[in-house]
Protein backbone atom coordinates (compact mmCIF):
# COMPACT_ATOMS: atom_id res chain seq x y z
CA UNK A 1 0.00 0.00 0.00
CA UNK A 2 1.46 3.04 -0.66
CA UNK A 3 2.40 5.60 1.91
CA UNK A 4 0.46 8.82 2.49
CA UNK A 5 0.81 12.07 4.02
CA UNK A 6 2.55 12.36 6.65
CA UNK A 7 4.41 8.89 5.91
CA UNK A 8 5.63 10.06 2.66
CA UNK A 9 7.85 13.17 3.98
CA UNK A 10 11.58 12.41 4.40
CA UNK A 11 12.71 15.13 6.54
CA UNK A 12 11.27 15.87 10.46
CA UNK A 13 8.67 18.94 9.99
CA UNK A 14 8.27 20.88 13.00
CA UNK A 15 5.87 23.78 13.18
CA UNK A 16 7.69 27.29 13.23
CA UNK A 17 6.60 30.83 12.37
CA UNK A 18 9.10 33.67 11.05
CA UNK A 19 8.34 36.75 8.61
CA UNK A 20 9.41 35.47 5.16
CA UNK A 21 10.11 37.18 2.18
CA UNK A 22 10.12 34.87 -0.79
CA UNK A 23 11.80 36.52 -3.95
CA UNK A 24 10.67 35.82 -7.68
CA UNK A 25 13.76 36.34 -9.63
CA UNK A 26 11.67 36.08 -13.02
CA UNK A 27 9.03 38.69 -12.41
CA UNK A 28 10.73 40.85 -10.04
CA UNK A 29 7.61 40.01 -7.42
CA UNK A 30 8.66 40.02 -3.65
CA UNK A 31 5.95 37.86 -1.24
CA UNK A 32 5.24 38.71 2.42
CA UNK A 33 4.31 36.47 4.49
CA UNK A 34 4.84 34.32 7.65
CA UNK A 35 5.75 30.37 7.96
CA UNK A 36 3.93 27.78 9.24
CA UNK A 37 6.07 25.19 9.06
CA UNK A 38 9.67 23.79 8.15
CA UNK A 39 12.10 21.18 7.67
CA UNK A 40 14.99 20.66 5.72
CA UNK A 41 13.14 20.10 2.48
CA UNK A 42 11.09 22.75 2.32
CA UNK A 43 8.61 25.56 3.82
CA UNK A 44 5.08 26.68 3.93
CA UNK A 45 4.58 30.12 3.53
CA UNK A 46 0.78 31.82 4.98
CA UNK A 47 0.63 34.24 1.72
CA UNK A 48 -2.72 35.29 -0.15
CA UNK A 49 -0.75 35.09 -3.27
CA UNK A 50 -0.84 32.34 -5.34
CA UNK A 51 2.43 31.53 -7.24
CA UNK A 52 2.19 28.62 -10.17
CA UNK A 53 4.09 25.37 -8.98
CA UNK A 54 7.17 25.11 -10.17
CA UNK A 55 8.48 28.44 -10.04
CA UNK A 56 11.58 29.32 -9.17
CA UNK A 57 12.55 31.28 -5.99
CA UNK A 58 14.74 32.49 -3.10
CA UNK A 59 12.96 32.18 0.49
CA UNK A 60 14.39 34.31 2.87
CA UNK A 61 13.70 33.59 7.02
CA UNK A 62 14.22 36.76 9.14
CA UNK A 63 14.85 35.13 12.38
CA UNK A 64 14.18 37.49 15.30
CA UNK A 65 14.48 35.33 18.15
CA UNK A 66 18.33 35.70 18.90
CA UNK A 67 20.56 38.57 20.38
CA UNK A 68 20.89 39.93 17.21
CA UNK A 69 17.94 39.91 14.57
CA UNK A 70 19.20 37.23 11.25
CA UNK A 71 18.14 36.48 7.40
CA UNK A 72 18.60 32.96 6.19
CA UNK A 73 18.26 32.51 2.33
CA UNK A 74 17.58 29.78 0.41
CA UNK A 75 16.99 28.98 -3.06
CA UNK A 76 13.74 27.02 -4.04
CA UNK A 77 11.09 25.59 -6.09
CA UNK A 78 7.28 26.17 -5.09
CA UNK A 79 5.75 22.97 -5.02
CA UNK A 80 1.89 23.62 -4.15
CA UNK A 81 -0.17 26.67 -4.20
CA UNK A 82 -3.10 27.02 -2.12
CA UNK A 83 -5.66 29.24 -0.93
CA UNK A 84 -3.94 30.29 2.43
CA UNK A 85 -0.55 30.22 1.48
CA UNK A 86 2.37 28.35 -1.07
CA UNK A 87 5.15 25.39 0.08
CA UNK A 88 8.28 25.43 -0.66
CA UNK A 89 10.90 22.84 -1.77
CA UNK A 90 14.72 23.92 -0.93
CA UNK A 91 17.03 23.68 -3.92
CA UNK A 92 20.80 22.67 -2.68
CA UNK A 93 21.90 25.06 -0.59
CA UNK A 94 25.03 26.57 1.22
CA UNK A 95 26.82 24.34 4.24
CA UNK A 96 26.25 27.22 6.83
CA UNK A 97 22.37 27.50 6.28
CA UNK A 98 21.81 24.32 5.84
CA UNK A 99 23.18 24.07 9.24
CA UNK A 100 21.32 26.75 10.74
CA UNK A 101 18.39 25.20 9.52
CA UNK A 102 18.70 22.09 10.90
CA UNK A 103 19.69 23.89 14.44
CA UNK A 104 16.51 25.48 13.97
CA UNK A 105 14.10 22.24 13.14
CA UNK A 106 15.93 20.25 16.31
CA UNK A 107 15.45 23.22 18.71
CA UNK A 108 11.51 22.99 17.48
CA UNK A 109 11.26 19.34 17.18
CA UNK A 110 9.97 17.12 19.88
CA UNK A 111 12.52 14.09 18.93
CA UNK A 112 16.04 16.40 18.83
CA UNK A 113 17.80 13.27 18.20
CA UNK A 114 15.32 12.34 15.59
CA UNK A 115 16.06 15.31 13.39
CA UNK A 116 17.75 14.02 9.92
Amino acid sequence: MPETGQNRREKTRVDFQAQIVVDIPASGIALDGDSRNLSLNGIFVETDETIAVHTPCTVSIYLSGTAVPRCLSAPGEVVRSEARGIAIAFDPMDIDTYTELRNIVRYNSQDPDGVY
